[in-house]
């Protein structure tokens, strides 16, 4: 939800403030946004007074001034998107510093994590936990190997057969969350 405040032109904002007379009552900045009925309060009033310096030309709007845009949506939609979606599509787990390394490597300059994040979230990235899908878990060829390994298995007397242990212990730990693109 967004404040819609009343402009106020600049020669009722010089009257309201050549009414205002410190330490007097009822000339203080809450009792002339009171008088004037002045959204925003004597907080308006305030923040107008401290530009002010006697002439209707001082109260003219200043120019806000708005973030300036680190890479174009182009670049965005290019190194960001389509990079954690290609990742996406490789089964690798990807965050913003993956992503903060990439965009350096290619643009050839700084920019800052943050901005990435703001960037990835207008773009609808997402953190999502990511199942466990390891290159063994997608070839068949794997899992036929191990079939006929186990058929074989059975083949052997249980006087000839010692011990097999089938437990494993991967070196690669699986990421808690990666980025998921906004088409996953």
């Amino acid at each position: 939800m967004t404040r819609k405040y009343e402009k106020y032109t600049r020669q009722f904002k010089h009257n309201v403030l050549q009414e205002y007379r410190p330490g007097i009552y009822s000339y203080g900045f809450k009792a002339l946004a009171k008088r004037f009925k002045i959204k925003g309060g004597h907080k308006l009033i305030m923040s107008c007074y401290r530009r002010w310096n006697g002439g209707v030309d001082s109260l003219k709007p200043t120019s806000k001034g708005c973030r300036s845009h680190t890479m174009t949506r182009q670049q965005v939609r290019h190194y960001i998107l389509e990079f954690v979606g290609l990742m996406n599509n490789k089964y690798v787990a990807v965050d913003y510093n993956v992503s903060q390394e990439h965009i350096e490597s290619v643009l050839k300059r700084k920019v800052p994590i943050r901005t990435i994040r703001r960037y990835g979230k207008e773009c609808g990235i997402k953190w999502k936990k990511p199942s466990e899908i390891t290159s063994r878990d997608a070839e068949n060829s794997f899992w036929k190997n191990i079939g006929r390994f186990r058929r074989s298995l059975q083949r052997i007397g249980n006087d000839r057969l010692i011990f097999i242990d089938e437990t494993a212990i991967y070196s690669i730990m699986i990421p808690y969350k990666t980025l998921v693109a906004p088409d996953k």
